[in-house]
């Protein structure tokens, strides 16, 4: 789980240009200090170099535009997974 959270938090910034802090709450970290120090163990770069890492290294196409973005949120009393499909208008939800 915490992987995963980390890949989708490294393509938030990738994609949407969204700042390590931004993107670390995005994915339901409550302490940006927290996100960095477990990004850095995953990844061995802070995230900032990460992604400037990334962007030299692939050539990434940008995200469509109107398509729905999906985000991965907790759920229920014991904070299972879930994952939010978002359309573009951002104005409907749909679990999954």
């Amino acid at each position: 789980m915490k992987s995963t959270r980390l890949h989708q938090a490294r393509l938030l910034m990738l994609r949407e240009a969204m700042t390590a802090e931004a993107a670390s709450l995005a994915v339901g970290y409550a302490s940006p200090s927290q996100f960095n120090r477990e990004f850095k163990r995953l990844f061995a770069l802070p995230p900032a170099a990460e992604v400037a890492r990334m962007r030299r290294s692939f050539a990434l196409p940008p995200a469509a535009s109107g398509c729905a973005v999906r985000v991965f949120a907790l759920s229920g009393r014991r904070g299972f997974p879930g994952v939010l499909d978002m359309p573009a208008s951002g104005r409907h939800y749909q679990g999954i």
